[in-house]
Protein backbone atom coordinates (compact mmCIF):
# COMPACT_ATOMS: atom_id res chain seq x y z
CA UNK A 1 0.00 0.00 0.00
CA UNK A 2 0.87 3.83 -1.02
CA UNK A 3 2.05 5.31 2.69
CA UNK A 4 1.35 9.35 2.14
CA UNK A 5 2.46 11.69 4.70
CA UNK A 6 0.24 15.15 4.80
CA UNK A 7 1.78 17.90 6.35
CA UNK A 8 -0.50 20.17 4.11
CA UNK A 9 -2.91 22.60 5.60
CA UNK A 10 -6.54 24.30 4.98
CA UNK A 11 -7.42 23.19 1.32
CA UNK A 12 -4.87 23.08 -1.82
CA UNK A 13 -2.24 20.59 -0.03
CA UNK A 14 -4.94 18.12 2.18
CA UNK A 15 -6.80 17.20 -1.09
CA UNK A 16 -4.31 16.61 -2.85
CA UNK A 17 -3.73 13.88 -0.27
CA UNK A 18 -7.44 13.00 0.09
CA UNK A 19 -7.36 12.02 -3.82
CA UNK A 20 -4.93 9.66 -3.12
CA UNK A 21 -6.36 8.38 -0.03
CA UNK A 22 -9.52 7.85 -2.17
CA UNK A 23 -7.89 6.01 -4.39
CA UNK A 24 -6.59 3.41 -1.87
CA UNK A 25 -3.41 4.86 -0.26
CA UNK A 26 -2.94 5.20 3.56
CA UNK A 27 -3.10 8.98 4.53
CA UNK A 28 -1.46 10.38 7.68
CA UNK A 29 -2.46 13.72 8.39
CA UNK A 30 -0.11 15.64 10.65
CA UNK A 31 -1.69 18.57 12.67
CA UNK A 32 -0.34 21.23 15.55
CA UNK A 33 -1.46 19.28 18.59
CA UNK A 34 -4.45 20.86 20.18
CA UNK A 35 -5.13 23.36 17.45
CA UNK A 36 -5.41 21.22 14.18
CA UNK A 37 -5.83 22.47 10.48
CA UNK A 38 -7.06 25.79 10.25
CA UNK A 39 -10.27 24.49 8.46
CA UNK A 40 -11.43 22.74 11.63
CA UNK A 41 -12.74 26.06 12.87
CA UNK A 42 -13.45 28.12 9.69
CA UNK A 43 -16.92 29.34 9.01
CA UNK A 44 -19.33 31.00 11.38
CA UNK A 45 -21.23 28.99 14.03
CA UNK A 46 -24.31 28.05 11.15
CA UNK A 47 -21.59 26.11 9.68
CA UNK A 48 -20.02 23.83 12.12
CA UNK A 49 -21.08 20.37 13.46
CA UNK A 50 -20.19 18.67 16.68
CA UNK A 51 -17.68 21.59 17.10
CA UNK A 52 -15.73 21.02 14.01
CA UNK A 53 -16.42 23.26 10.72
CA UNK A 54 -18.02 21.25 7.36
CA UNK A 55 -15.44 23.14 5.73
CA UNK A 56 -12.94 20.57 7.39
CA UNK A 57 -14.18 17.24 6.05
CA UNK A 58 -14.39 17.37 1.96
CA UNK A 59 -10.33 17.44 1.74
CA UNK A 60 -9.77 14.89 5.00
CA UNK A 61 -11.85 11.84 5.02
CA UNK A 62 -9.90 8.54 5.02
CA UNK A 63 -6.92 10.06 6.93
CA UNK A 64 -5.20 8.90 9.77
CA UNK A 65 -4.46 12.16 12.22
CA UNK A 66 -1.90 12.66 14.43
CA UNK A 67 -0.31 15.21 16.26
CA UNK A 68 3.03 16.81 16.19
CA UNK A 69 4.20 20.43 17.15
CA UNK A 70 7.37 20.36 13.91
CA UNK A 71 8.74 23.69 15.61
CA UNK A 72 10.26 21.15 18.18
CA UNK A 73 13.31 19.01 17.38
CA UNK A 74 11.88 15.85 18.77
CA UNK A 75 8.69 16.97 16.39
CA UNK A 76 11.35 17.44 14.00
CA UNK A 77 12.77 14.09 14.84
CA UNK A 78 9.28 11.89 14.44
CA UNK A 79 8.46 13.16 11.29
CA UNK A 80 11.79 12.49 9.64
CA UNK A 81 10.78 8.63 10.96
CA UNK A 82 7.68 8.84 9.46
CA UNK A 83 8.74 10.00 6.14
CA UNK A 84 11.62 6.96 5.85
CA UNK A 85 8.90 5.04 5.83
CA UNK A 86 6.21 7.01 3.52
CA UNK A 87 6.13 6.58 0.05
CA UNK A 88 4.73 10.56 -0.59
CA UNK A 89 4.87 13.56 1.05
CA UNK A 90 2.76 16.66 0.45
CA UNK A 91 3.02 19.52 2.18
CA UNK A 92 2.12 23.53 0.83
CA UNK A 93 3.99 26.17 3.07
CA UNK A 94 5.65 29.00 2.06
CA UNK A 95 9.08 27.77 -0.10
CA UNK A 96 11.65 27.01 1.84
CA UNK A 97 9.76 26.94 5.33
CA UNK A 98 10.46 23.06 5.70
CA UNK A 99 13.87 23.31 4.72
CA UNK A 100 14.92 26.01 6.57
CA UNK A 101 12.41 25.87 9.19
CA UNK A 102 12.20 22.50 10.40
CA UNK A 103 14.88 20.57 8.50
CA UNK A 104 11.75 18.20 6.53
CA UNK A 105 12.73 19.59 2.73
CA UNK A 106 13.51 17.58 0.04
CA UNK A 107 17.02 17.59 0.41
CA UNK A 108 17.14 16.52 3.75
CA UNK A 109 14.49 13.70 3.67
CA UNK A 110 15.79 12.19 0.38
CA UNK A 111 18.75 11.14 2.30
CA UNK A 112 16.76 9.32 5.02
CA UNK A 113 14.59 7.77 1.59
CA UNK A 114 15.88 8.19 -1.92
CA UNK A 115 12.57 6.72 -3.02
CA UNK A 116 10.10 9.56 -1.68
CA UNK A 117 8.46 11.62 -3.62
CA UNK A 118 7.90 15.36 -2.27
CA UNK A 119 5.06 17.35 -3.87
CA UNK A 120 5.42 20.97 -2.35
CA UNK A 121 1.72 22.17 -3.34
CA UNK A 122 2.12 26.54 -3.61
CA UNK A 123 0.76 29.36 -5.82
CA UNK A 124 3.39 30.78 -7.44
CA UNK A 125 5.78 27.42 -7.63
CA UNK A 126 8.85 27.25 -4.71
CA UNK A 127 10.93 29.91 -7.15
CA UNK A 128 10.80 33.31 -9.41
CA UNK A 129 9.92 36.82 -8.03
CA UNK A 130 6.17 35.35 -6.94
CA UNK A 131 7.13 32.21 -4.96
CA UNK A 132 6.88 34.36 -2.19
CA UNK A 133 3.23 34.45 -2.63
CA UNK A 134 1.10 37.55 -4.07
CA UNK A 135 -2.38 39.00 -3.97
CA UNK A 136 -4.28 39.27 -6.60
CA UNK A 137 -2.43 41.82 -8.93
CA UNK A 138 -3.62 43.85 -12.19
CA UNK A 139 -1.23 44.13 -14.90
CA UNK A 140 -0.92 47.65 -13.44
CA UNK A 141 0.35 46.20 -9.91
CA UNK A 142 -3.21 46.92 -7.86
CA UNK A 143 -5.27 44.96 -5.70
CA UNK A 144 -8.42 44.08 -7.53
CA UNK A 145 -11.73 44.86 -5.90
CA UNK A 146 -13.97 42.07 -4.87
CA UNK A 147 -16.46 41.31 -8.37
CA UNK A 148 -18.59 38.30 -6.81
CA UNK A 149 -19.40 35.84 -9.66
CA UNK A 150 -18.68 38.41 -12.36
CA UNK A 151 -16.38 37.21 -14.56
CA UNK A 152 -13.20 39.77 -15.73
CA UNK A 153 -11.99 37.52 -18.71
CA UNK A 154 -15.47 37.56 -20.78
CA UNK A 155 -19.17 39.45 -21.02
CA UNK A 156 -21.98 38.36 -19.93
CA UNK A 157 -20.71 35.68 -18.12
CA UNK A 158 -22.00 36.69 -14.31
CA UNK A 159 -24.80 35.65 -11.78
CA UNK A 160 -27.52 37.69 -11.43
CA UNK A 161 -30.70 38.17 -9.49
CA UNK A 162 -33.94 36.64 -10.08
CA UNK A 163 -37.30 36.88 -8.15
CA UNK A 164 -36.99 33.82 -6.68
CA UNK A 165 -32.98 33.98 -5.99
CA UNK A 166 -29.90 34.07 -7.77
CA UNK A 167 -29.03 32.29 -11.41
CA UNK A 168 -26.47 31.87 -13.45
CA UNK A 169 -26.06 33.58 -17.06
CA UNK A 170 -23.94 33.66 -20.09
CA UNK A 171 -23.60 34.71 -23.63
CA UNK A 172 -20.21 36.52 -24.39
CA UNK A 173 -19.87 35.78 -28.23
CA UNK A 174 -21.83 38.38 -30.34
CA UNK A 175 -23.62 35.92 -31.34
CA UNK A 176 -24.73 34.35 -28.19
CA UNK A 177 -25.01 38.39 -26.64
CA UNK A 178 -27.34 39.03 -29.28
CA UNK A 179 -29.27 36.35 -28.02
CA UNK A 180 -29.67 37.10 -24.47
CA UNK A 181 -31.05 40.87 -25.39
CA UNK A 182 -33.60 38.76 -27.81
CA UNK A 183 -34.32 36.88 -25.09
CA UNK A 184 -34.66 40.13 -23.00
CA UNK A 185 -36.59 41.92 -25.74
CA UNK A 186 -33.99 44.12 -25.53
CA UNK A 187 -32.29 44.48 -29.19
CA UNK A 188 -30.88 47.95 -28.95
CA UNK A 189 -28.53 46.47 -26.30
CA UNK A 190 -26.96 44.59 -28.92
CA UNK A 191 -26.42 47.75 -30.76
CA UNK A 192 -25.93 50.03 -28.13
CA UNK A 193 -21.91 51.81 -28.81
CA UNK A 194 -20.71 50.29 -25.24
CA UNK A 195 -21.38 46.40 -25.95
CA UNK A 196 -21.39 45.77 -29.39
CA UNK A 197 -17.91 43.72 -29.69
CA UNK A 198 -16.64 41.34 -26.95
CA UNK A 199 -14.31 43.73 -26.11
CA UNK A 200 -15.98 46.61 -25.57
CA UNK A 201 -18.41 44.27 -22.99
CA UNK A 202 -15.19 43.62 -21.08
CA UNK A 203 -13.96 47.14 -20.51
CA UNK A 204 -14.43 46.91 -16.63
CA UNK A 205 -16.98 49.90 -16.72
CA UNK A 206 -19.15 48.32 -18.79
CA UNK A 207 -19.18 45.18 -17.69
CA UNK A 208 -21.05 46.66 -15.01
CA UNK A 209 -23.17 48.65 -16.82
CA UNK A 210 -24.07 45.26 -19.02
CA UNK A 211 -24.48 43.69 -15.52
CA UNK A 212 -27.16 45.86 -13.98
CA UNK A 213 -29.22 46.08 -17.41
CA UNK A 214 -29.51 42.81 -17.02
CA UNK A 215 -30.50 42.31 -13.62
CA UNK A 216 -33.40 45.07 -14.13
CA UNK A 217 -34.82 42.84 -15.86
CA UNK A 218 -34.23 39.46 -14.43
CA UNK A 219 -35.38 40.61 -11.23
CA UNK A 220 -38.50 40.76 -12.23
CA UNK A 221 -38.88 36.85 -13.09
CA UNK A 222 -38.31 33.26 -11.68
CA UNK A 223 -35.52 30.97 -12.79
CA UNK A 224 -37.87 28.90 -14.51
CA UNK A 225 -39.61 31.70 -16.35
CA UNK A 226 -35.80 32.73 -17.66
CA UNK A 227 -34.97 29.08 -18.55
CA UNK A 228 -38.41 28.69 -20.27
CA UNK A 229 -37.71 31.70 -22.33
CA UNK A 230 -33.84 30.32 -23.22
CA UNK A 231 -35.11 27.04 -23.95
CA UNK A 232 -37.79 28.57 -26.42
CA UNK A 233 -35.29 30.84 -28.30
CA UNK A 234 -35.17 30.04 -32.01
CA UNK A 235 -31.29 31.38 -32.29
CA UNK A 236 -28.94 32.02 -33.63
CA UNK A 237 -26.66 31.97 -30.37
CA UNK A 238 -26.87 30.30 -27.52
CA UNK A 239 -27.27 31.32 -23.81
CA UNK A 240 -26.60 29.05 -21.05
CA UNK A 241 -28.57 29.91 -17.88
CA UNK A 242 -29.08 27.86 -14.73
CA UNK A 243 -30.81 28.41 -11.13
CA UNK A 244 -28.10 29.23 -8.36
CA UNK A 245 -29.44 26.50 -5.89
CA UNK A 246 -29.25 26.62 -1.90
CA UNK A 247 -27.55 23.57 -0.54
CA UNK A 248 -30.75 21.85 0.75
CA UNK A 249 -32.52 22.13 -3.14
CA UNK A 250 -29.59 20.13 -4.29
CA UNK A 251 -29.75 17.70 -1.95
CA UNK A 252 -33.51 17.03 -2.48
CA UNK A 253 -32.09 16.45 -6.11
CA UNK A 254 -32.34 12.94 -7.37
CA UNK A 255 -29.94 13.33 -10.12
CA UNK A 256 -26.69 13.92 -7.54
CA UNK A 257 -27.80 10.82 -5.60
CA UNK A 258 -28.63 8.48 -8.70
CA UNK A 259 -24.88 9.64 -10.42
CA UNK A 260 -23.38 8.90 -6.42
CA UNK A 261 -22.55 12.23 -5.94
CA UNK A 262 -22.97 12.61 -2.64
CA UNK A 263 -22.47 9.66 0.17
CA UNK A 264 -24.62 9.07 3.81
CA UNK A 265 -22.38 7.70 6.63
CA UNK A 266 -23.33 7.17 9.60
CA UNK A 267 -20.10 7.63 11.87
CA UNK A 268 -19.16 6.80 15.45
CA UNK A 269 -17.61 10.01 16.07
CA UNK A 270 -19.88 12.65 14.06
CA UNK A 271 -23.18 10.48 13.76
CA UNK A 272 -24.80 10.96 10.22
CA UNK A 273 -23.29 12.89 7.79
CA UNK A 274 -24.00 13.67 4.28
CA UNK A 275 -20.70 14.36 2.35
CA UNK A 276 -19.49 15.11 -1.04
CA UNK A 277 -18.92 11.34 -2.71
CA UNK A 278 -15.01 11.10 -4.68
CA UNK A 279 -15.64 12.64 -8.15
CA UNK A 280 -13.42 9.18 -9.69
CA UNK A 281 -16.04 6.66 -11.30
CA UNK A 282 -13.98 3.87 -12.03
CA UNK A 283 -15.65 0.00 -12.46
CA UNK A 284 -12.65 -2.37 -11.30
CA UNK A 285 -10.76 -0.07 -8.73
CA UNK A 286 -13.46 2.71 -7.57
CA UNK A 287 -12.49 5.03 -5.19
CA UNK A 288 -13.60 4.60 -1.21
CA UNK A 289 -14.95 7.06 1.17
CA UNK A 290 -14.00 5.16 4.44
CA UNK A 291 -14.15 7.59 7.42
CA UNK A 292 -15.48 11.46 7.03
CA UNK A 293 -12.66 13.11 9.24
CA UNK A 294 -11.20 12.57 13.07
CA UNK A 295 -10.85 15.11 15.90
CA UNK A 296 -7.07 16.22 16.30
CA UNK A 297 -4.55 13.70 16.78
CA UNK A 298 -7.26 10.63 17.21
CA UNK A 299 -4.36 7.96 15.37
CA UNK A 300 -1.74 9.79 17.06
CA UNK A 301 -0.96 6.39 19.60
CA UNK A 302 -2.29 3.84 16.94
CA UNK A 303 0.56 5.54 14.12
CA UNK A 304 3.95 6.19 16.55
CA UNK A 305 3.22 3.23 18.54
CA UNK A 306 2.94 0.90 14.59
CA UNK A 307 5.74 2.77 12.48
CA UNK A 308 7.48 4.54 15.34
CA UNK A 309 7.77 1.68 18.13
CA UNK A 310 6.88 4.23 20.52
CA UNK A 311 5.69 2.92 23.77
CA UNK A 312 2.80 4.17 26.15
CA UNK A 313 5.45 5.56 28.30
CA UNK A 314 7.10 7.35 25.82
CA UNK A 315 4.18 8.47 24.15
CA UNK A 316 2.73 9.73 27.30
CA UNK A 317 6.19 12.03 27.94
CA UNK A 318 6.25 13.25 24.43
CA UNK A 319 2.28 14.21 24.72
CA UNK A 320 3.21 16.04 28.30
CA UNK A 321 5.58 18.42 27.00
CA UNK A 322 2.82 19.32 24.17
CA UNK A 323 4.81 17.77 21.17
CA UNK A 324 2.01 15.21 20.16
Amino acid sequence: MIRVLDLSVIIFGPATADFLGELGAEVIKVEMPGQGDVTRILGHAGCFWKDVSVAFFPQNHGKYHVGVDMHHPDGQALMRKLAARSDVLVENFKPGTTEAKWGLGYRQLRELNPRLIYVANTGFGQWGPFAEGRASYRASREVRERLGGMDIAVSVYTVIPVKDGWAFIAGYTDPNFGAICRIMERPDLAQDPRFRTTLDRTQPDKRAALRDEIARWSINYTASEILAKVLADPGPGTVVFGPVNRPTQTLAEDHWWDRACFARLDDPVYGLLTLAAPAWRMTRTPPRLKIPGRPTGFHTAHVYARYLGLGPARLAELRARGII
